[in-house]
């Protein structure tokens, strides 16, 4: 679903912190999971979407991976069930 169409999930505002680390541009998709009450969310960020806006510079770390050759990937920050929160 991700890869399909990845501009289809909302675009968190702000920085958001990720095990001590501030991200910006990120987004957030929705998932069931079975046997999981209220199923897991995806935080990503899209490269192509990433090196328009300048969120590298934005954010307290920039991916390592990083190259303006490579476009239209999609970096998976963390996946976690919705039942322990955001």
């Amino acid at each position: 679903m991700l890869c399909e169409n990845p501009y289809r999930y909302p675009m968190l505002a702000g920085k958001i912190k990720i095990k001590g680390i501030n991200v910006e541009g990120l987004r957030r998709m929705k998932v069931g999971v079975k046997g999981v009450k209220g199923g897991a969310y995806i935080l990503y960020r899209i490269c192509e979407e990433c090196k328009q806006n300048k969120y590298e510079l934005k954010s307290d770390v920039r991916c390592k991976f990083c190259d303006n050759r490579k476009g239209k990937h999609i970096v998976l920050f963390i996946t976690r069930l919705r039942s322990f929160g955001y």
